[in-house]
């Protein structure tokens, strides 16, 4: 594959060739498929992709899984010039990170295995002489495709949610069974939950628990207060983090009715439907750039983790809980299995009942100092550094 300029429809292949890298660090470059785009909400591919970076070429790889609409509507919106359709788009974030954007590829992957092999295959021929040296770097189930038959140093699978347990019927069983075909065939696997990991390991050769981590922001002084925070009242209880299909709008609705003195901050993208409960205590922020949060957080008196409780939300490693501890600020949350190491420091509500009474303890108690320091050693540069790490041994092992 021709090498070409930073933004055009071939692969700037220069930029992840091994004899382009500093010569004081001998570390291959790095291929992340990642489940999300990179201009979406900054999530762990995107965290990770930057600190590895420090020792890595990477390259990013959107997602090929979106429908032909949705996918065509995000190129449009997202990439410069609103380039063509039908070719792959290829950026530079920085000299050590390209993001890749792959064409409109088939709609209707995730219900079809051949149409989603089909893309997979697709996608790695437009990145496949840059793979062959490189950390192949997986994200979900679905990415198997690319996996197969395909050379390279090492293959990680990064287990960041029980993704089956999004789907139902024949895709959650087809997930399902490419997962397990994944965790067989990686040569590390990192699991972002306790859960998670105690699911991967009874698959995996060498498995491992690499927690989600925090930026260097959260640990920043006090901010002054944002403008568009409501005028405080008696207290602000505030939540930030997408608001999906896992959120539980009773919390809401309860809280809202029976502390009408408060006011209730919800930040973040609605990743399915519109807000449910319209009250005038309640407050619907957009999403902010990852080093903005802390200064909302800072003006919160109590932060929430609203989930439901189900197969889902008790793999997902809580790390609100930690950009609120950061902030010292008081977490109320449901009884879920990934919070389990950290019982004494959250508020834990056990029924419907107990929300109310538990909100206004936490309130009471009030910020705690301590709480930073528990967030401190979950910082992203600390959790990249186990990751490099482990790579390096397994690199060792392998005799690379």
């Amino acid at each position: 594959m021709k090498a070409g300029k930073p933004g055009s429809d071939s692969f700037p292949g220069e930029l992840l060739q091994a004899d382009s890298f500093d010569r004081r660090c001998f570390f291959p470059p790095l291929v992340l498929l990642s489940p999300f785009d990179w201009d979406e909400l900054q999530q762990r591919p995107q965290f990770l992709a930057r600190e590895l970076s420090k020792h890595h070429r990477v390259l990013f790889v959107d997602p090929t899984g979106h429908s032909f609409v949705t996918h065509a509507a995000r190129r449009l919106r997202n990439l410069p010039a609103r380039r063509r359709l039908l070719a792959p788009q290829f950026r530079r974030i920085d000299d050590r990170i390209t993001v890749a954007t792959p064409p409109a590829l088939l709609p209707f992957s995730m219900y079809s295995q051949a149409i989603n092999g089909w893309n997979h295959r697709a996608l790695r021929r437009l990145v496949d002489a840059d793979v062959r040296e490189s950390i192949l770097w997986c994200t979900f189930p679905s990415q198997l495709p690319f996996v197969k038959d395909c050379p390279r140093r090492l293959l990680v699978y990064d287990s960041m949610d029980n993704y089956a347990e999004f789907y139902s019927g024949r895709r959650k069983r087809i997930l399902g069974e490419q997962e397990v075909q994944l965790l067989g065939m990686a040569d590390l696997v990192f699991a972002s939950s306790a859960p998670l990991f105690e699911k991967c390991q009874a698959y995996a050769r060498n498995c491992f628990l690499v927690p989600n981590g925090l930026n260097d922001c959260f640990f920043e002084p006090p901010h002054e207060r944002p403008d568009d925070l409501p005028a405080r009242r008696e207290s602000i209880i505030g939540y930030v983090g997408a608001i999906a299909d896992w959120f539980d709008w009773r919390w809401i609705e309860l809280l809202a009715d029976q502390m009408p003195g408060s006011d209730l901050v919800l930040i973040g993208p609605f990743l399915s439907g519109h807000p449910q409960i319209k009250r005038p205590n309640v407050h619907y922020l957009p999403p902010r750039p990852n080093h903005l949060i802390p200064a909302y957080l800072d003006h919160f008196d109590v932060a929430l983790i609203p989930f439901l409780v189900n197969s889902l939300t008790h793999a997902v490693h809580p790390i609100k809980m930690l950009e609120y501890f950061a902030r010292g600020l008081p977490v109320v949350a449901p009884r879920l299995q990934a919070l389990k190491g950290n019982g004494g420091d959250v508020y834990t509500v056990e029924d419907l009942n107990s929300l109310v009474p538990t909100v206004k303890k936490a309130i009471a108690e009030g910020k705690k100092e301590r709480l930073r320091g528990v967030a401190d050693d979950f910082r992203w540069t600390r959790i990249a550094d186990r990751v490099e790490d482990l790579l390096c041994r397994q690199m060792s092992v392998r005799g690379m």
